[in-house]
């Protein structure tokens, strides 16, 4: 959940500047070594979302592009790109991730096509080997609704959902609770501090032996 989480920051941010990156899959998300940081890549692909007035970019029309397993159902369709392309290849990704398994494994290309574009809603999570915890459920249910006016709404909002379900699982110090106090160093080769040579403010030197 806190990579998903991260992965769907990446995608509010692209959407944020008007791109649909249009192949969201397992292939296309690394873990960045030494921070483990999820991050999104190859957007070779990407549409720039086309607003009225915008010149075309060239992109062919009527041929399909993206990945089908991790295609929504508008993408398969060839319909005008929208961010919510996203939210559904990305649900795909999380069922998968929870799950165990892949994603209409079971089915051909064109099987796969008829069953995401054209047969009617479906709850994806009935079908896991164990039941996923219900807010988790909910939020990969509404990625993968067919109808993307019942979708999950914006990368922020699956964002916030994922991090809400993180929160049963962090840990909170009990109240009433005090932080351990930090042990003194102990590396090797560092012994104790020496005693200060300076005394008290309180105390008198002895005067010097003649």
């Amino acid at each position: 959940m806190r990579i998903g989480s991260e992965i769907a920051s990446a995608l509010d941010f692209a959407h944020s500047k008007g791109i649909v990156h249009r192949d969201i899959k397992p292939g296309n998300i690394i873990i960045e070594a030494g921070s483990g940081r999820a991050v999104l890549t190859d957007f070779g692909i990407a549409k720039k979302i086309q607003k009225e007035g915008d010149e075309t970019d060239g992109t062919r029309t009527g041929v399909f592009v993206g990945t089908y397993r991790y295609a929504s159902p508008e993408q398969m369709r060839n319909e005008e790109p929208d961010p919510r392309w996203d939210i559904y290849s990305f649900g795909i990704v999380l069922y998968e991730a929870v799950s165990g398994n892949r994603f209409l494994d079971k089915m051909a290309e064109g099987q796969i096509f008829a069953h995401v574009a054209y047969t009617p809603d479906w709850n994806p999570t009935l079908d896991f080997p164990e039941a996923p915890p219900e807010p988790l459920a909910r939020v990969i249910d509404e990625c993968l609704e067919r109808d993307r006016e019942r979708r999950i709404v914006s990368a922020s909002e699956l964002m916030r959902r994922l991090q809400a379900c993180l929160e049963p699982f962090r840990w909170r110090r009990p109240r009433g609770v005090r932080r351990p106090r930090r042990p003194p160093d102990r590396r090797p080769g560092v012994g104790p501090r020496p005693p200060s040579s300076r005394l008290p403010s309180n105390a008198r030197r002895s005067p010097p032996k003649r």
